[in-house]
C-alpha cells in the first residue's frame, strides 16, 4: 500500500491487556464489518481495539479506542454501529503522552456522548502501556505502509526529527536549500491536512446539525400527531364513559323494577307451593296407610302358611323316624340270622386295617363297628380316636410335621411307627431336631 506524503494511513489494532495481538488496515476491518471475512480467534468475545491514523513519519496522528463484539462464528455483532471516521475527525488534541502531540477519542474524551458506551479508556496511569504499544507498532511498520516522498527524501526508514524541530544533521547543514524545501513540504502537508480535517469537521458538524434539526422536526410532528391521537382517545373514552354511566343507571332502574315484581310473584308462588305441599302430604299419608294395611294382611297370611308348614314338617319327621326304626328292625333281624348261620358254619368277621393286625369282630359288636370304624379300632388298641387318626396320618406319610416360627413345614423323612399303641405326639411324628419329650405320655397297648 503506497500513499502520498500528505495522506494518512488508517489501521485497526486489537489489544489483550497492554499488548497488541492483531493488526490490520482499516480497509480489511471494513470487510470484516461487511461480513465478508470472519475473525475466528475472536469468536464469542468482546474485544478492545483502536483505530489509528499514521502520517508519513510513521507517527500516530489520531487514535480512537473502541470496543467491538464478535458472534459465535467470528462475525461482528449486527447491532454494532460506530462512526469511527466521524469520531476521528472530531477528536480533540492531547499533549504530553507517549505518542507526543496527537488527537484522541476514548471513553473519557468522547465528542458525541451517545457513542460513549462503545469506547474504552486506555491505561494512562501505569507507564502508558497501550500508548507505548501503539508507538512501537507504528515505528516497526508491521503493516508495511509506504509513502511517496519528494525528491531527495530518504524515505520513512531513515531517522526523522519531530515536526518543526531545530535539530539537523551534518548533511542538512551542508545543504540548507534542501532542508528548506523539506520544511516547506512538511508545512504544506500539515496545512493541507489541517484544511482537509477542518473541512471534514465542518461538513460533519453541518451534517449532524441538519440531521439533528430534521429529527427534531420529525419528533415534533410525531409528538403533535400523538397529542392529537391522545386527545381523540380521551374524548372517545369520555363519551364511552358517559354512555356506560347512562346504561348503568338504566340497569339499576330495571333491577329495582324486577326485584319488586319478583317479590310479589314469590309471595303468590309461596302460598301456592304451601297448598300443593299440604295436599301432597295428605295423599301420601293415605297411600302409606293403604300400603301398610295390605302388607299386614300379607304378613298374616304368610305367618299362617309358615305355621302350617312347621306342623306338617313335625308330622313328616315322626313318620320318617317310625319308618327308619321299622326298616332297621327288619334289616337287623335278617342280618343277624344270616351272620349266625355263617358263624355256625365256621366263618369269622375279620377287619384288615392298614398298619394294624387283623381285628376280629364279634357279632355283638357289629353295630359299634358300623357306627364308627376308627373309634372301634382305636378302642380295641386302647387308645383314643384322635391318637389313632394321628398315627394313621403318620403311617401313610412318615415325615416331620413340625412348623417353625416363620410358618415353614419341616417335612424331613422319619422312621415309621408300626403299632398304633406305640405312637406318641411330638415324638413319633417328628425328626430328632424337633422332638418334644415329656409333653405327651405313651399310651398303653391293649391286645386285640
Amino acid at each position: 500500500m503506497i500513499l502520498e506524503s500528505y495522506e494518512l494511513a488508517k489501521a485497526v489494532v486489537f489489544f489483550h491487556g497492554h499488548r497488541i495481538v492483531k493488526s490490520m488496515l482499516f480497509s480489511e476491518f471494513e470487510a470484516i464489518l461487511d461480513g465478508y471475512v470472519p475473525v475466528i480467534e475472536f469468536a464469542g468475545k468482546r474485544c478492545e481495539a483502536a483505530y489509528v491514523e499514521i502520517n508519513v513519519a510513521l507517527e500516530v496522528c489520531t487514535a480512537v479506542f473502541f470496543r467491538v463484539t464478535f458472534g459465535r462464528k467470528g462475525e461482528v455483532d449486527s447491532a454494532w454501529n460506530l462512526p469511527i471516521d466521524q469520531l476521528a475527525a472530531m477528536a480533540d488534541p492531547v499533549p504530553d503522552t507517549a505518542l507526543g502531540y496527537f488527537r484522541l477519542v476514548c471513553y473519557s474524551q468522547c465528542p458525541i456522548n451517545y457513542f460513549q458506551d462503545y469506547l474504552w479508556e486506555p491505561d494512562f496511569a501505569k507507564g502508558k502501556r497501550q500508548l507505548r504499544a501503539l508507538q512501537h507498532f507504528t515505528k516497526d511498520n508491521r503493516l508495511a505502509i509506504r509513502f511517496r516522498h519528494a525528491a531527495g527524501d530518504s524515505g520513512p526508514d531513515d531517522k526523522r526529527v519531530p515536526l518543526l524541530s531545530v535539530e539537523s544533521s551534518y548533511d542538512d547543514l551542508a545543504d540548507p536549500e534542501r532542508r528548506l524545501d523539506d520544511l516547506k513540504a512538511q508545512l504544506k502537508s500539515m496545512h493541507v491536512q489541517g484544511v482537509l480535517a477542518k473541512k471534514e469537521s465542518e461538513a460533519l458538524i453541518t451534517k449532524l446539525k441538519n440531521d439533528h434539526e430534521r429529527r427534531i422536526t420529525e419528533y415534533r410532528a410525531l409528538f403533535t400527531e400523538k397529542d392529537r391521537q391522545v386527545k381523540a382517545l380521551r374524548e372517545s373514552n369520555q363519551s364511552l364513559k358517559d354512555a356506560v354511566d347512562e346504561k348503568h343507571k338504566k340497569l339499576l332502574a330495571l333491577r329495582h323494577y324486577y326485584e319488586q315484581k319478583l317479590a310479589k310473584v314469590e309471595g303468590h308462588e309461596k302460598e301456592l307451593a304451601d297448598s300443593l305441599y299440604e295436599n301432597f302430604e295428605k295423599e301420601m299419608q293415605l297411600v302409606r296407610q293403604a300400603d301398610l294395611k295390605d302388607y299386614r294382611q300379607r304378613l298374616k297370611m304368610r305367618d299362617t302358611e309358615i305355621q302350617h308348614c312347621k306342623d306338617k314338617e313335625i308330622v313328616l319327621k315322626q313318620e320318617v323316624v317310625t319308618l327308619r326304626q321299622q326298616n332297621e328292625a327288619l334289616t337287623k333281624g335278617k342280618g343277624i340270622e344270616l351272620l349266625q348261620d355263617l358263624l355256625a358254619k365256621g366263618c369269622r368277621l375279620v377287619k384288615f386295617q392298614s398298619g394294624c393286625e387283623y381285628v376280629n369282630i364279634p357279632i355283638e359288636d357289629i353295630d359299634k363297628f358300623l357306627g364308627n370304624v376308627q373309634a372301634y379300632v382305636a378302642a380295641r388298641y386302647g387308645i383314643s380316636e384322635a391318637q389313632y387318626q394321628g398315627w394313621e396320618r403318620h403311617y401313610k406319610a412318615p415325615v416331620c410335621v413340625a412348623v417353625n416360627a416363620s410358618g415353614q413345614f419341616c417335612g424331613d423323612g422319619i422312621e415309621r411307627c408300626e403299632n398304633p399303641s406305640d405312637f406318641q405326639w411330638g415324638v413319633s411324628d417328628r425328626c430328632n431336631k424337633h422332638k418334644v419329650f415329656g409333653k405327651f405320655g405313651k399310651c398303653k397297648a391293649v391286645s386285640a
